[in-house]
């Protein structure tokens, strides 16, 4: 089969972004069961026979979906976070507590700065809701390392170790607050009343992520006690 015979005209390159930015729209909106090859072809504007020439099915394509959604979004949430905890070992309380809000407010501004970032959204919230391959490449290409970076801060801020469940769990909830921006984002623009939120909402939203973070890890005295064994 002749690779022109594949691409409607398309060099190999060109017909692969059209495959997996189609599949990042199908997928995002309705699962991988929901779409089918021919819908997948046909939003791509190339011929059917190009998902099985250059990716080998649609479960490939959406693979090669999550690795874009990592290698665009994800690296330079990743990037922007490992930055941040760098020294986290040495940092004061405050310090780290206000960095777990540069951090949130870095993953709010990645979100904000990408067009499709609703459809990632709806992709990764899937994969969170039932994990598979995608998840794995997704969660290992960068949710790790951010997970981490802000637990790391959060122990720092609290005085535990990086590795006690309540830092990784308080992690989890600090992460959440800024995903909310990318899963929720049309909730937060209804409520404002406005037709959508942009990269300058950042002066607003920043600023309350970081000053959360402080009141929620150290508050304004001694910070958060350990909870309570139960009994």
């Amino acid at each position: 089969m002749g690779k022109t015979e594949t691409t409607k005209g398309h060099n190999p390159d060109e017909t692969r972004r059209r495959l997996v930015e189609a599949g990042l729209d199908l997928f995002g909106r309705g699962g991988l069961d929901a779409v089918s090859t021919r819908q997948l072809a046909d939003a791509a504007g190339v011929n059917l026979n190009a998902i099985q020439y250059h990716f080998g099915g649609k479960e490939e394509v959406y693979l090669a979906v999550a690795s874009h959604i990592v290698e665009s979004t994800g690296a330079a949430i990743r990037a922007a976070a490992e930055a941040i905890a760098a020294d986290a070992d040495n940092l004061k309380p405050d310090e780290a507590a206000w960095r777990v809000g540069k951090i949130l407010s870095s993953v709010v501004g990645v979100i904000f700065g990408t067009p499709d970032a609703s459809t990632r959204g709806a992709f990764m919230l899937r994969e969170q809701m039932q994990p598979g391959r995608a998840f794995d490449l997704i969660y290992e290409g960068y949710v790790e390392a951010v997970h981490r970076a802000i637990s790391a801060l959060c122990a720092r801020a609290r005085g535990l170790e990086a590795d006690d469940p309540e830092a990784i769990i308080q992690a989890h909830a600090m992460f959440g607050q800024a995903l909310a921006f990318g899963v929720a984002r049309d909730t937060l623009a209804r409520r404002l009343g406005r037709a959508q939120l942009g990269i300058e909402d950042l002066s607003v939203i920043g600023p309350i992520l970081e000053g959360s973070a402080r009141r929620a890890l150290i508050g304004d005295g001694d910070g958060p006690t350990r909870a309570a064994p139960s009994t």
